[in-house]
């Protein structure tokens, strides 16, 4: 606080638009324009100011960004009925862990039975039609039927053909399974099998409930790609590549930071929160327990840039404003400084990085002004 407030002294005295007079002992300042201002060597000694050097910083400009810990759609599975049924028997909680075609539950419906009933006749009736293809085929050969009937034969067996494929197809959506079924073990409920590896993330019927074809029956997650779904606002985009190193943390693990990677950049613009939405691949993903839907908030680390850097002690505020002060001529007498005002990057390890526009950064700069400025300001 005492730096700041010193800091905003020193800087309402270099905005002043005259000098003012002042005793031997506070020293001899005075502003020679808008942008000059002076002091003599005896106050810069008295006051302990000094003159240092400005440096060069390589930095990885952080990109701070939000988002959630998400799946890719693969990874995602809702199942449903593709006939109606009731719930006869859930075999799992959530929270499950479950392998690709394992039974979740099962469904019983009469209809199955019906569909059934409906492919063992089609079955026989492709049976009986191929003899009798076969029995008029050779008729035929022998000029005894008309070529028609074994034509009409024909037809008819290629309907029954297309009506047990359709019938078989639609047993097998419905899980099962039309080459093992006989007349006396027909089934009165299907199983209801996961499509993929994972975890049950939600039950959404009970046992005895009537599911129509597409109600959703309960849910599977495949946690083993765990991504972050981020939101980057559109004027951070041009920064951003794959590859870059993304630190991210989550409410729910305090302080730990856990690392990823951009993968993807969207190329579609949100209209409303003005963000490209940015994926990326985690790392270490057994460090830290995931869960989908997680918030986080990130940083995406861009390229590393080279930025000016000053002591702390060379850089002052005035209502949002940085500057510095650059040595401009030196005498016997007194030494003449610059105000540069420049923008304000980061603080790094005791140093100020900023950014300077239209010239290059000086290397010489007045450090410790404040100090000497605030006695002034104290004694008028």
């Amino acid at each position: 606080m005492k730096r700041t407030y010193q800091s905003l002294i020193a800087l309402s005295l270099l905005f002043s638009l005259a000098c003012q007079d002042q005793s031997a002992t506070e020293a001899e300042a005075s502003q020679e324009s808008e942008s000059l201002f002076s002091i003599s060597k005896a106050a810069f000694h008295e006051n302990e100011m000094s003159l240092v050097q400005s440096e060069t910083v390589s930095l990885n400009k952080k990109i701070s960004c939000n988002g959630v810990i998400d799946l890719p759609p693969q990874n995602r599975a809702v199942m449903s009925a593709v006939l109606g049924g009731y719930v006869e028997e859930i075999k799992l909680l959530e929270g499950s862990p479950v392998k690709k075609g394992e039974v979740l539950l099962y469904l019983s419906n009469p209809a199955y039975l019906e569909m059934q009933e409906r492919y063992l006749k089609a079955e026989a009736e492709v049976l009986y039609l191929e003899q009798e293809y076969a029995r008029q085929k050779a008729l035929q050969e022998e000029k005894v039927n008309a070529v028609k009937d074994l034509q009409s034969t024909e037809r008819e067996l290629q309907q029954a053909k297309a009506q047990k494929q359709s019938l078989e197809k639609r047993l097998a959506l419905i899980g099962i399974n039309a080459a093992q079924l006989q007349a006396d073990a027909l089934v009165s409920k299907v199983g209801i099998r996961a499509p993929i590896d994972g975890t049950v993330a939600d039950i959404a019927v009970s046992q005895g409930s009537y599911v129509s074809p597409n109600d959703p029956l309960l849910s599977i997650l495949n946690t083993d790609h765990l991504h972050l779904e981020l939101d980057v606002f559109e004027q951070d985009l041009p920064q951003i590549k794959k590859g870059q190193k993304i630190a991210f943390k989550l409410s729910e693990y305090g302080k730990k930071e856990l690392k990823g990677e951009v993968y993807l950049i969207g190329k579609q613009l949100d209209p409303e929160k003005r963000t490209v939405r940015v994926h990326g691949h985690i790392e270490d993903l057994d460090s830290a327990t995931l869960a989908v839907g997680m918030f986080v908030e990130a940083q995406i680390l861009s390229d590393e840039q080279i930025y000016p850097a000053v002591p702390q002690a060379a850089a002052y505020e005035l209502e949002d404003q940085w500057f510095v002060l650059a040595l401009a001529d030196s005498t016997n007498e007194a030494m003449l400084f610059e105000r540069i005002a420049v923008k304000q990057v980061a603080e790094h390890k005791g140093m100020q990085l900023i950014e300077v526009e239209g010239q290059e950064m000086p290397k010489a700069l007045l450090a410790g002004a404040y100090h000497f400025l605030g006695e002034s300001e104290g004694g008028e």
